[in-house]
């Protein structure tokens, strides 16, 4: 991903589709995008090293999770 908001899969579209399944991670990684704006503002030390690695497990629970609602909701895309 380049890095921009509009090459990025955004949890709260995903949500909207399925909130059952995408609403806890709409939710979290929300919170990151602010944690990162924080960081891009006030520099080093905003995020912990424990914030780092839970973010670090999440994202290919994330990725295992929109594939599998993909592989079963749209399965030509897979």
């Amino acid at each position: 991903l380049a890095g921009h908001p509009e090459d990025v899969l955004h949890p709260f579209a995903l949500e909207a589709a399925d909130p059952a399944t995408f609403a806890e991670y709409a939710v979290y990684f929300d919170t990151c995008r602010a944690r990162r704006n924080e960081l891009s503002y006030e520099g080093v030390e905003v995020v912990s090293e424990t914030e780092l690695e839970e973010v670090l497990r999440k994202v290919p629970e994330f990725q295992l999770a929109v594939e599998e609602w993909l592989a079963k909701n749209h399965p030509g895309l897979g």
